[in-house]
């Protein structure tokens, strides 16, 4: 009966040991899993910062775009105004036969006399 009795007590004292052996394992599994998800909840938190930025970026991005498509449109209706003007005014015959007179005069009249002399020589 004594000898039952030990047992017993061996057997209570090797419960409550694992008891405590448990208690500590589940602690230290569980401040593990508080750990994980604090990292977890750190990088979501930057990942979402990183999200944040890239849409104000996008956004920044498609304004710029906006403007540079108005300054095109700007310097297209400028060009074709000035185009319309540079044909309006070079098809003014007055401009044309002063432009024509001007080329005669300067350019192709001195290089028939250029032409004419070099061949007397």
């Amino acid at each position: 009966m004594a000898n039952m009795e030990r047992r017993r007590s061996i057997t209570h004292e090797q419960i409550a040991k694992e008891t405590i052996v448990d208690h500590y394992y589940q602690e230290q599994q569980n401040n593990v899993v508080h750990t994980i998800m604090l990292q977890q909840q750190m990088e979501l938190e930057q990942l979402l910062q990183i999200a944040e930025n890239l849409r104000n970026d996008i956004i920044n991005l498609h304004d710029q775009e906006q403007e540079l498509i108005q300054r095109l449109n700007m310097m297209k209706t400028s060009q074709t105004s000035l185009l319309n003007n540079i044909y309006s005014f070079l098809s003014n015959k007055n401009v044309l036969s002063f432009v024509s007179g001007l080329v005669t005069g300067f350019y192709i009249i001195p290089t028939i006399s250029k032409l004419l002399s070099s061949e007397h020589v």
